[in-house]
């Protein structure tokens, strides 16, 4: 052991000498570049492209000592063949890549205290050693005569040494090595890890005889591990076992590579082994190999397991001893796959496996490989014994797998138990009777328990004895037997012979009673024979059923007579006799209703036969007095006809000064208190002083001229200079002074008012003045504006409203700089100001968007702007114009700038005046024309409130315009006066705003519903009949917050349509302001029914002015199994506005203008859908 030890020493010793030399220069102009694994990178076993990179190596000589980084790794690659006389070193710590290049690095170590224990490569225990070789033919070798390992991994440390090796070859090494236990003439692995990928192991020789593991190519031994992915060990020698791969104390596994030409002196040719756990799997190839045992493998440890699966081959290998192929004396040997074991010899026979007594093969899945696995066993069969050479699963094993390879004894399958079967070779004694189970049937051997002749039952045998009835005749079939099978089994499939028996019923007789129009009986339920059969009777019949047998519940015979009521029963549509009969909706001897004398404010319409109300007691109508002030500020009124009737409201309107209160515009009385903010009458300048050389001078204070009130105090005026010339200075407070009144009364100032500057949520007032009927804004405190229009204020429109001034106004001066202020805030997207809008006295007023006033801004160059709106008279019109106007109002509005008049604004305008409809002008009839200087009328876009008596129009440019009045715009019988007047069939002719609303069908009763109206006091709802011109009547009247209203008890043989009406109260009057379509609408029991729903081919359409798009609709009925009630149009179609997009009756939309409008598509009963249309 001593001398072990101090042999073990030199080695290491030169080494860590050599490592502590300085380190010559490396070429660093011969770098290159590669992965690990060699010229290119190859995925094989656990090594994939995921961790191998593109490294740089630098070129070494092979001799002289190799360079690290800080992390102790170095990548160097063998630019030139070299001879060592000492081992490569790879200490402990440290990780040496090393790329062969194509050339040889040999040791030449000679010492004879070094023979046999000398290896190329020492990898240290805790160092890291990585082989390949990007050019091929690199080769780690000893010199002539030298003798020792190629690669040593690790030591007695047990503290971690791996190789890895991608490329070139471990060759022409010789170890005669003297260690006990010591082997591997190629790698030697103690305590260390050797994986190998690629390269090549070969013909290398482990020539010590004594104590020695073997090993021509490899060893691992105490605790060592080697695995094998890929690569070649071939054509190496072992003096005693293992001609290629020996692993003792370790661990080993194969799962790809060639292990072929290896020979042993002893056993195990390609591998000797002994461990627990062996594995040879994947493409793993062992061929070609020759030993005493286990020409393949020699596995000897009697209770360890070993597994061969997947794909991988022992073949043409030899053995002069027992195995040819695998020799296996150990505990578990499992195989599975595709794996072949076949063409191995033992002089010159079949010798695949090798099982010695007791010893066989677990099969632990599909056998899926084409040749049969050859076994040769130590005991063979006789006449009372049988071996057994495998076992699994019924699935698995399968004796055609194998072969028996002692003589021909044919291979069986035995079962042992419901899941796994072994597989024997027998001399079998088969039985001559049938054993079976409930799939097939055999002969069993009396020495092994196997199967013979074993076949699926085939039930085809008819035997006719007791053992086989299923059950005698009956009144439906013979007598029945099971079909048997030859070795006596019963099927499930029966055979029928002989007659039946017509009394020997099956079933049983049911309790139920059958039936036809006639008669009822019991049946049996076998073969459906009648009992107890007999006519039906009993029962009494109806209008409404059928008499219902009294034995048997049928209904039979025909209907009963009707039981007409006494009294009459009656709506809408008239009255009738109604049938007693229960749930009978027969309406007999109907008829309409005769109408009695017409309804009066104290008793209401009567029909003359069953009294129904055709029409309400007629409201009570006020005649209303003059409005009286009540001195509390509110005034009251009261009716002519019922003095109890009166009504009472605050009193508003007019204007409160410093003077006075302000006057009600109703009972024109005045009421509440003065407003002493707001002063009238004037200003003056009081206690004015001159100012001498000697004395300050004072320039008066200013005071309301009204109200005495002191509005603002005077300044302090200085000394005059003594040396300025005398009796030419002027008077305090006249022309040169800053106040609105005079001391001198040399002129006449204007009046001075305040007018409000507001939007959605604050107003604010500004100071103005007023001449004849102009109004000059004089000054606006901007930042007070910004309050109005600022950022954080949502403002909408803009409003200058002159309106609250008791003066008349038709013409209105704005400084520039208030124009250009609320231009850049509607312009502003982030402020919510849209529009400016001014009012005047008489409340006709004019709007700019957006467009307009920064056309307005840009047009003036920052000069104050005057807009008039003036009534027309002869010499303001041209002759032609003159001759277009006639005598209908008309109005001259211009806009000027620095004397400019400016015209086209850019943008849209929109004008609103108040109108009272002339005699027998009606609201839709209304219609505002642009009139140019030849006498041409342009219509523009108008509408008329017969609410609010307002007239709005639109135009993008300021000239005269005339109230007109198109006769085709009105439907000719209607009447605007009095609209309470109408009856039904008038108002359904109105054509006024469109009201939504939808009918739905029930049992005997239609609901109608609607959406509400803006600003409607209530509604009324009409019905007629479809079929006919039949006029329309009133159904009801409902207030404001009511939307449906029911009709009720109608005939399922008629058909109904309706239509609302939206009513506003002016003056106690009804005003219709809005109505729906005529809606045609179906009883749940019709014979047709209504639309559910309306789709439409797009919900969103975006248009340019110009385009068109065409509606695709479609209806979704409520009941499908009924045609749709179509007593209009399938469809009819509306706008929202028809100045953006209009629709035709087709369905097709067209865009006409910038804007967003809506497009209903209404089906007969009133359900729609939308398309909401933006023209850009």
């Amino acid at each position: 052991m001593k001398l072990w030890k101090r042999l073990l020493a030199i080695p290491i010793a030169a080494s860590l000498v050599m490592g502590l030399l300085p380190a010559p220069a490396l070429a660093e102009d011969t770098a290159h570049s590669h992965p690990i694994c060699g010229e290119a990178h190859t995925d094989i076993g656990d090594h994939t492209g995921d961790n191998c990179k593109d490294a740089t190596w630098t070129a070494w000589d092979g001799t002289s000592t190799i360079t690290y980084d800080t992390n102790n790794t170095a990548y160097v690659y063998l630019e030139k063949d070299a001879t060592r006389e000492s081992r490569l070193e790879v200490k402990a710590g440290y990780t040496l890549y090393l790329c062969l290049n194509g050339q040889k690095l040999e040791s030449s170590l000679t010492s004879s205290a070094s023979q046999g224990m000398s290896q190329v490569i020492n990898v240290s225990n805790g160092a890291k050693f990585i082989l390949c070789d990007c050019k091929g033919g690199g080769t780690i070798t000893h010199s002539s005569g030298a003798k020792g390992k190629g690669v040593r991994v690790g030591g007695s440390d047990p503290a971690a040494a791996t190789f890895s090796m991608y490329g070139g070859t471990i060759s022409g090494n010789h170890a005669d090595d003297p260690r006990s236990g010591a082997g591997g003439a190629g790698v030697e692995i103690q305590n260390g890890t050797f994986k190998m990928y690629g390269g090549t192991i070969s013909d290398n020789y482990e020539e010590n005889a004594g104590s020695n593991y073997g090993g021509g190519g490899v060893c691992a031994h105490t605790s060592g591990t080697f695995t094998m992915y890929g690569g070649i060990i071939s054509d190496n020698q072992s003096v005693t076992d293992a001609g290629g791969v020996t692993v003792v104390g370790g661990t080993m596994n194969i799962y790809g590579g060639t292990i072929s030409n290896n020979i042993a002196k002893g056993d195990g040719g390609g591998i000797w082994t002994n461990i627990n756990g062996f594995i040879i799997s994947g493409n793993s190839v062992i061929e070609n190999n020759t030993a005493v045992k286990g020409g393949g493998v020699y596995y000897g440890s009697s209770s360890n397991t070993m597994t061969i699966s997947e794909s991988a081959r022992i073949s043409g290998n030899t053995a002069t001893g027992d195995g040819g192929g695998v020799y296996f004396g150990g505990d578990t040997f499992r195989i599975s796959g595709n794996l072949d074991i076949s063409g191995n010899k033992k002089a010159g026979a079949d010798n695949n496996v090798y099982l010695p007594t007791n010893k066989y093969i677990n099969i632990a899945g599909a056998l899926t490989g084409s040749n049969p696995i050859g076994v040769t066993t130590e005991k063979t069969p006789d006449a009372s014994n049988y071996v057994r050479i495998a076992s699994g699963s019924k699935n698995d094993a399968a004796p055609e797998k194998f072969s028996y390879e002692n003589d021909n004894t044919p291979v069986s399958a035995t079962s042992q138990n419901n899941s796994t079967a072994d597989l024997v070779v027998c001399k079998h004694n088969w039985n001559s009777t049938w054993s079976s189970d409930s799939f097939s049937h055999w002969h069993d051997c009396s020495i092994c328990k196997g199967k013979g002749d074993i076949a699926a039952h085939t039930y085809d045998q008819q035997v006719k004895t007791k053992a086989y009835e299923k059950s005698s005749a009956t009144c439906l079939s013979g007598t029945t037997y099971y079909m048997s099978c030859v070795c006596g089994a019963k099927g499930a499939d029966t055979f029928e012979i002989g007659d039946k028996d017509p009394d020997n019923h099956s079933g049983i007789l049911n309790n139920d009673w059958k039936s036809n129009d006639t008669n009822h009986w019991k049946e049996y339920s076998c073969c459906r024979a009648h009992a107890e059969e007999a006519a039906h009777s009993g029962g009494t019949a109806t209008c409404q059923n059928k008499a219902v047998c009294s034995t048997c519940n049928k209904p039979y015979g025909d209907l009963g007579s009707h039981v007409p009521a006494s009294t009459w029963s009656k709506d809408a549509s008239g009255h009738w006799h109604a049938c007693q009969t229960p749930n009978c909706n027969e309406q007999l001897a109907f008829a309409a209703h005769t109408p009695g004398p017409a309804a009066t404010e104290d008793a209401p319409q009567l029909c003359t036969v069953c009294s129904y109300e055709l029409a309400p007691a007629l409201e009570h109508t006020h005649v209303w007095g003059a409005w009286i002030s009540n001195g509390d500020g509110t005034h009251t009124r009261t009716c002519a006809k019922d003095g109890s009737h009166t009504e009472t409201n605050a009193c508003s309107g007019g204007i409160a000064t410093c003077q006075n209160s302000a006057v009600c515009a109703v009972c024109n009385t005045a009421y509440g208190a003065k407003d002493m903010t707001n002063h009238t009458g004037g200003t003056e300048v009081r206690g004015s002083v001159e100012a001498t050389t000697s004395t300050e001078g004072y320039t008066g204070d200013t005071y309301c001229k009204g109200c005495n009130t002191k509005l603002a105090d005077g300044k302090t005026i200085p000394k005059k200079d003594s040396g300025s010339s005398g009796g030419s200075s002027s008077s305090g407070g006249t022309s040169g002074g800053t106040g609105s009144g005079s001391s001198g009364g040399n002129t006449t100032p204007s009046t001075s008012v305040t007018v409000p500057v507001s939007g959605e949520e604050k107003t604010i007032r500004v100071n103005s003045t007023v001449s004849s009927t102009t109004a000059t804004i004089e000054d606006i405190d901007l930042s007070k504006l910004n309050t109005v229009i600022g950022n954080d204020v949502k403002t909408g429109v803009v409003t200058i409203d002159f309106s609250v001034l008791e003066k008349q106004i038709d013409t209105v001066k704005l400084p520039a700089n208030v124009i250009k202020q609320i231009a850049d805030a509607v312009k502003d997207p982030s402020n919510d100001a849209e529009s400016l809008s001014i009012v005047l006295t008489d409340g006709t007023s004019i709007e700019f968007d957006e467009k307009a006033l920064s056309k307005k801004t840009a047009q003036t160059n920052q000069t104050d702007i005057t807009i008039s709106i003036k009534r027309t008279t002869d010499s303001t019109l041209s002759a032609l114009q003159q001759q277009a106007v006639g005598s209908q109002p008309a109005w001259d509005i211009k806009l000027t700038s620095g004397g400019k008049n400016i015209s086209d604004m850019g943008g849209v305008i929109t004008l609103h005046t108040p109108y009272e409809l002339r005699s027998g002008e009606q609201s839709n009839g209304i219609v505002v024309y642009y009139v140019d200087e030849n006498g041409n009328r342009e219509s523009c876009e108008t509408s008329y409130d017969p609410v609010k008596k307002l007239i709005s129009w639109k135009t993008s440019h300021l000239s005269v315009y005339m109230i007109g009045y198109d006769e085709n715009r009105v439907t000719p019988d209607t009447d605007t006066e009095d609209q309470s007047a109408l009856n039904g069939s008038q108002v359904s002719k109105l054509k006024l705003p469109i009201l939504l609303a939808t009918g739905k069908g029930g049992n005997r009763k239609i609901t109608i519903s609607w959406r509400s109206y803006e600003d409607a006091d209530g509604y009324d709802c009409y019905w007629s009949y479809c079929d006919g011109k039949r006029s329309y009547k009133k159904l009801a009247t409902v207030k404001a917050a009511k939307d449906r209203v029911t009709s009720r008890r109608l005939a399922n043989n008629r058909r109904y349509k309706y239509f609302v009406a939206a009513y506003k109260l002016i003056d106690g009057k009804k005003v219709y302001i809005a109505k729906s379509n005529s809606l045609h609408v179906a009883l749940k029991d019709a014979k047709a029914t209504n639309a559910k729903k309306v789709t439409v081919n797009q919900t969103n359409a975006r248009l340019k002015a110009g385009d068109t798009f065409v509606i695709r609709s479609r209806t979704r009925l409520e009941n499908t199994n009924k045609k749709e009630l179509l007593h209009a149009a399938a469809y009819r179609y509306y706008t929202s506005d028809q100045s953006v997009a209009s629709v035709s009756k087709t369905g097709k939309i067209k865009a006409l203008k910038s804007g967003t409008c809506v497009i209903y598509v209404v089906a007969n009963n009133g359900v729609y859908g939308t398309i909401k249309v933006t023209v850009n």
